[in-house]
């Protein structure tokens, strides 16, 4: 018995995606006293009702922030508007003005491709074993994005947002400050080598690598050694931002989060 829960007031989508995101954030979905309810360790840690409520508000907020224009199969999760508190007396219930819905959308379409027979001649067996690759590939990947954006809030789903934009050389630099910002000055080496740093700083911020686009009107320091074109800075940006989301959201340590 659990002393709280949030019942559910629907669901759609794929019902192992759903509930494998909620386990990464230490929640699940049970039967209780003939109703689907929203419980884990992470509302059992607190003190009242209110903090319950706020706690799943922000699952449900990190859930909808993480995957924000996303096209393909949408997760939803409608929490009713009741904090349901079990008490020696029997259950309290805490109601409030208004239910809680976050929404996932998600692409599965790797691991739904695989699953009808673009795989060849593979077997059965193969075909099944390729199918979970995907799966689990893709469950990371949302993960992830639904982790950081809970435990870091704002820069993560700043991050995350920035990344759906066109990567222009200025969004690109906003992107590296936030990467780099409240964890020292040396915090971006740490996903990704020092010297490819420098070239993207430079390459960026040099008109004469980027044209008008670039962050600076002006050259202020020297062009790059082997300056970097648009399309190799949006690439490594993109492929180092996912890496720092892997750390924030506490799935990468950061001897692995700077290999390449």
């Amino acid at each position: 018995m659990h002393r709280w829960r949030i019942e559910l007031e629907s669901t759609a989508g794929v019902p192992r995606l759903l509930d494998d995101v909620l386990r990464s954030l230490d929640l699940s979905i049970v039967d209780e006293g003939g109703k689907r309810c929203l419980v884990g360790q992470r509302l059992e840690a607190c003190t009242d009702a209110d903090a319950v409520r706020r706690e799943a508000s922000k699952v449900a907020r990190s859930i909808a922030v993480a995957c924000e224009h996303q096209p393909s199969i949408t997760l939803r999760l409608n929490l009713s508007s009741t904090v349901v508190e079990a008490t020696p007396s029997g259950d309290r219930q805490h109601r409030y003005l208004r239910p809680i819905v976050g929404t996932i959308a998600v692409t599965l379409g790797g691991a739904s491709c695989i699953a009808t027979g673009t795989v060849g001649t593979a077997t059965p067996e193969d075909a099944e074993r390729i199918a979970e690759q995907a799966y689990q590939k893709e469950l990371r990947a949302i993960s992830v994005r639904v982790r950081s954006a809970f435990l870091s809030e704002v820069d993560a789903v700043k991050v995350q947002r920035l990344l759906t934009w066109e990567l222009t050389p200025h969004v690109m630099g906003v992107i590296s400050d936030l990467i780099e910002e409240g964890k020292g000055n040396q915090a971006r080496f740490r996903f990704a080598p020092q010297p490819e740093w420098l070239r993207f700083d430079k390459s960026i911020c040099d008109p004469d690598v980027m044209g008008d686009m670039a962050r600076h009107g002006n050259r202020k320091r020297g062009p790059p050694y082997t300056p970097m074109s648009l399309a190799e800075a949006q690439a490594f940006i993109r492929a180092t931002a996912e890496r720092w989301l892997e750390y924030v959201a506490g799935m990468r340590d950061l001897r692995a989060a700077s290999k390449l």
